[in-house]
């Protein structure tokens, strides 16, 4: 698929193991954790964060059709019907947006 972290690669592996132990660590005290994913990619690192149990979480990438493979992506794991509410605590934004 389009853009990077398909998950194969050894520094997305230890990406995911950082963002499962401090999300863990974090959410340990009570308030779920705020997660942000900029240069997003796929959306695996975000939707992981979720998955781990991120309170929300914001994937930022500067590409267009990069977020659209992120939202699918995103589709896949958490059903067509959260691909875009906010209160699926998952988000995707363009960064020209965010950052001119």
């Amino acid at each position: 698929g389009e853009g990077w972290g398909e998950g194969r690669h050894p520094s997305t592996y230890m990406c995911l193991q950082f963002v499962w132990d401090e999300v863990s660590k974090r959410s340990k005290g009570g308030a779920a954790p705020t997660v942000f994913d900029y240069g997003c990619g796929s959306g695996v690192l975000a939707i992981a964060a979720r998955r781990f149990g991120a309170g929300r979480v914001v994937g930022i990438d500067k590409d267009e059709a990069i977020l659209e493979h992120a939202l699918e992506n995103a589709a896949l794991n958490f059903g067509e019907e959260d691909e875009e509410d906010e209160g699926s605590g998952l988000e995707f934004l363009n960064g020209r947006a965010v950052m001119p």
